[in-house]
């Protein structure tokens, strides 16, 4: 699941960009792509694609980062709660997550419980 959120956040903010330069354009046509691409990035169209391109891999990684830290610090209220390690863990094991990063908050919450 925060495999497919990253995903569709790294979709849909250049998307949204080129949607928001194409609406104040003001022009008709064909040509409100060709000046929104070019209007986003140096180089003309070209330079408005390669930015919108790093925008989706910002977005990306911005995403994972933050569905992680948002994870951790719930971890940490739990176990600050006085929830046990062991609830703690079943619950990262219900969440509907990938491996990795259910592994991460697995030893995340382990490490936190023992300080």
């Amino acid at each position: 699941m925060d495999t497919l959120i990253s995903a569709l956040t790294a979709e849909g903010i250049p998307a949204l960009l080129l949607h928001l330069a194409i609406t104040a354009s003001g022009q008709k046509g064909g040509a409100r792509l060709t000046k929104a691409l070019s209007s986003l990035g140096p180089g003309g169209m070209i330079g408005g694609l390669i930015t919108l391109g790093v925008i989706q891999a910002a977005s990306f990684v911005i995403t994972e980062e933050t569905i992680e830290w948002v994870y951790t610090c719930a971890i940490h209220q739990m176990l600050k709660d006085g929830v046990s390690q062991d609830e703690v863990i079943a619950r990262i094991n219900s969440y509907k997550i990938s491996s990795g990063l259910r592994e991460r908050l697995r030893n995340e919450a382990m490490t936190y419980a023992a300080n």
